[in-house]
């Protein structure tokens, strides 16, 4: 009984690490032309608090990150610009490491918000992997 208990405790230990370690995936729509609209999103990365590691215009790619305080820990986001359907689709993917605290979709939102401070037409969805 005592060997099923603590298999039991380290089964949810490791299940609340792995539930806190979801990404926050936001994914944005605008009718504006893909170059401005990679343009706010790559400004909007430095006012959330993040560093552009690199990004392509061309292939629509913003790679950038943010130390998840003094542990030295990266906080990582990953974004791809395109067009669908006579529309730019933005997919920003924010993800954290083992044992840092955050909630990702959080930042999904707030980067959102900042890019439709330039793309007012920018409509929001964030989808929240800790809820799935």
């Amino acid at each position: 009984m005592k060997k099923i208990a603590i298999i039991i405790t380290g089964l949810l230990f490791v299940s609340a690490i792995s539930f806190g370690q979801k990404p926050g995936i936001g994914k944005y729509h605008s009718s504006e032309k893909q170059d401005k609209v990679f343009y706010a999103a790559l400004q909007a990365v430095s006012t959330i608090k993040f560093s552009v590691k690199a990004s392509d215009k061309e292939n629509g790619t913003i790679q950038a990150e943010a130390y998840a305080g003094s542990n030295g820990k990266v906080w990582n986001l990953f974004v791809t610009i395109k067009q669908e359907n006579g529309k730019t689709v933005v997919e920003a993917t924010f993800t954290k490491p083992w044992g840092t605290l955050g909630n990702m979709a959080k930042w999904a939102t707030m980067y959102g918000d900042e890019i439709k401070k330039t793309i007012v037409d920018l409509e929001i969805a964030v989808e929240d992997k800790k809820k799935n």
